[in-house]
């Protein structure tokens, strides 16, 4: 009887610890798209990247000619530093025929772009233009 009693209770504790387990916050994605200009012109090359220091949690969207972006999967809620990256990698075979065009330093690094955006549930849409 006692045996029987035991297993109950190891049973019941493990129910008890996974249902614990199961009861963490989940984490918050959503959509994130815009445009990038720069000087108000499209700037159709390149990446978009947001990064979040305290996290340590980053994205990246590949522009299309007309400046847009559009981030393929979700991207966590959150506070971001946001700036210009290369262009997507090559396909397997695929020549590199692009070229990337000249814009200003400071747009290259997160510490330097003073780009900031906080996603929020939801659809995010922004725009950022760069400025000589």
């Amino acid at each position: 009887m006692q045996r029987i009693t035991n297993i109950i209770t190891a049973v019941g504790v493990t129910l008890l610890l996974l249902g614990f387990a199961g009861c963490g916050k989940k984490e918050v994605l959503s959509s994130v798209s815009g445009k990038v200009t720069y000087n108000g012109k499209p700037f159709g090359a390149g990446s978009i990247n947001f990064y979040d220091p305290n996290t340590m949690k980053s994205g990246v969207a590949y522009m299309e000619e007309s400046g847009s972006y559009q981030f393929v999967s979700p991207v966590p809620v959150g506070d971001y530093q946001v700036y210009i990256g290369g262009n997507r990698p090559l396909d397997p075979g695929e020549a590199d025929t692009r070229t990337m065009p000249k814009y200003p330093e400071k747009y290259k690094s997160p510490n330097t772009s003073g780009w900031t955006f906080t996603i929020i549930d939801g659809v995010n849409v922004k725009d950022f233009d760069m400025q000589d």
